[in-house]
């Protein structure tokens, strides 16, 4: 009530309307400041506005991958004033303090506060991819007979839906099976908006993640495989193919069958 003009949460988008515009935002967070009695952190948009905070660490420069490698996401416990710094470090918002829902959400049966660090989750999310592909192990060799057939991308696709198939079994196993992450998943499925957070959190680090280890392993398998013709041990053994298998262990982790299967251990428990 009583508020006049335009109010940005996002530091950036703000300085930016400031600078092009010839108009003048406002910084919603300058509204309840008064009321934030906690630490906070003010990246650099947020110090550009003359905002300032405990913790300065920019943001934008803490890389999700690197070369093709997986940078883990470093998550703080302080309150941030960007919705980016906010998504990028796993943290609440300074606007969280005043979202009542959001904070009966965060209780756990007994009362304390769930949290599970993001890492664990990518952790579950790529052993399962692993183990799947181990299994699987057997028919993809069964399968090389159709590179020759309908080339690589056509073994892409043939593969995927064997690899996805086994995943989904035994991520829903690895999740049920530990009781922490069982009460954290209860949690965010009570909220969309937060499950389709981390969903695509999680599929943008396992995308991310070096894969290669598993690759090797299964070129490997796939190799002493009874099922592999001795024809096609070229293709194996090819480059294009290991390449192929990369391309299928990041498509195994879609955002709808990690919400799926999330909902449904959520849901069993």
């Amino acid at each position: 009530n009583g508020a006049e003009g335009v109010y940005f949460l996002c530091p950036e988008g703000l300085y930016v309307y400031n600078a092009l515009s010839g108009d003048k935002g406002y910084f919603a967070f300058e509204v309840i400041k008064p009321f934030i009695n906690e630490p906070i952190h003010a990246g650099c948009w947020a110090r550009k506005l003359g905002v300032e905070g405990q913790d300065k660490e920019c943001a934008g420069l803490f890389l999700t991958s690197y070369m093709g490698g997986q940078v883990y996401m470093r998550q703080k416990n302080i309150l941030t004033v960007c919705p980016f710094s906010t998504w990028k470090f796993g943290t609440r918002s300074v606007y969280s303090k005043f979202y009542s829902a959001e904070a009966s959400k965060l209780k756990a049966i007994t009362g304390e506060t769930v949290t599970l660090p993001d890492t664990v989750m990518i952790e579950i999310i790529v052993n399962a991819i692993r183990d799947a592909s181990l299994r699987s192990i057997d028919e993809i060799a069964s399968k090389v007979d159709l590179w020759k057939v309908g080339g690589r991308n056509y073994f892409v696709l043939i593969v995927i839906p064997i690899v996805r198939k086994e995943f989904t079994s035994v991520l829903r196993a690895k999740l049920s099976e530990d009781a922490n992450v069982v009460k954290f998943l209860k949690v965010v499925v009570e909220d969309q908006i937060l499950l389709n957070e981390k969903v695509s959190k999680y599929v943008d680090a396992v995308r991310s993640y070096d894969v290669e280890p598993i690759v090797r392993e299964i070129v490997q398998r796939v190799s002493n495989s009874r099922n592999l013709a001795f024809e096609n041990k070229d293709v194996v053994e090819s480059q294009s193919f290991s390449e192929a298998l990369r391309d299928v262990l990041k498509s195994i982790a879609t955002a709808s069958t990690l919400q799926t299967i999330i909902v449904e251990v959520a849901s069993a428990s």
